[in-house]
């Protein structure tokens, strides 16, 4: 039986919200967003893991 176990390699930290497109006649809007991995700890160095800030977006309805 193989079992696995999840470590933490870094932290995701919330960045800003750097855009939103609303489409009010289809009752949705779209966030753009920034974040960043920070606090690398030994797991997310063995897997080359680096600090760096990430861009993502939300659609909500």
């Amino acid at each position: 039986m193989k079992r696995w176990v999840s470590v933490r390699q870094a932290d995701l930290e919330f960045g800003e919200i750097t855009g939103i497109l609303e489409f009010e006649a289809e009752n949705r809007a779209i966030v753009e967003y920034t974040y960043k991995r920070t606090n690398i700890t030994p797991f997310g160095t063995v897997r080359g893991v680096e600090e760096q800030e990430m861009k993502g977006s939300a659609h909500l309805l």
